[in-house]
Formats: C-alpha cells, structure tokens, sequence
C-alpha cells in the first residue's frame, strides 16, 4: 500500500522525507495539511488512534494503514515494507 503523506512544501523536514521515499522506491501521496478536505480527512483518524489533532508535528503519515506522527524515513520504509 501506498503511504499518504500531509505537510507543507515549507516544511524542511517534510521534504527531506519525500526526497528519501522517492530515493528508496516507496510511492507516497502528498497531501497538503492545510487543505481543509486534508484535514477533514486525518483529524479523526488521528483522534480514533489517540493523536493529539490540536497541535503535532510534520509530517502525519499513513502507511499500511497505521497513522504515525514525525516518522523518519527509515520508520516510513521499515512500516510500508513489512
């Protein structure tokens, strides 16, 4: 399964993940955070798991279906892999 990522293009540490996700062949969707069908969207996924939906950090990632907040690369890899 595909990850889907919501951030900003502003976000350095969004970019440095989706830089290494291309580099190591895991497809991803990106999703601007801000976009309120994005947030309609990941809001209560992320309470339905406990996730704090006020205030996170970049990026909110979905892979194989389990919603991880401020993964590495390697965490976004390992999940999509296994």
């Amino acid at each position: 399964m595909a990850t889907t990522r919501p951030g900003r293009e502003s976000c350095g540490i969004c970019t440095g993940v989706r830089r290494e996700l291309k580099e190591s062949g895991v497809p991803y969707v990106w999703k601007i955070v801000d976009d309120p069908v994005v947030q309609a969207e990941y809001a209560p996924r992320m309470r339905q798991v406990g996730l704090d939906t006020s205030r996170f950090t970049l990026p909110v990632v979905d892979v194989n279906a389990e919603m991880l907040v401020s993964p590495s690369a390697a965490e976004i890899v390992a999940k999509y892999r296994a």
